[in-house]
């Protein structure tokens, strides 16, 4: 596999599941978007992921910074 340093699909898909699990545990709020669930779990483990989805991968981001913003207050 060439490196490219592109994010990569990291979780199986019952490794998505037990993170999901644990984010409703403790109450972290989670942010679904099917359209990008279904393009990420077509994906191999440890293959690129798509450069079109790269903008709402950043949404995600942004939701997360918000979010965490939101509690250090």
């Amino acid at each position: 596999m060439i490196k490219t340093g592109m994010p990569l699909r990291r979780l199986s898909g019952k490794e998505q599941v037990c993170f999901l699990e644990l984010a409703r545990e403790h109450k972290i709020p989670i942010h679904e978007d099917a359209d990008l669930v279904e393009v990420l779990s077509s994906l191999e483990l440890n293959e690129e992921i798509p450069e079109s989805t790269y903008f709402v991968v950043a949404e995600i981001l942004a939701f997360i910074y918000r979010i965490n913003q939101k509690y250090k207050t």
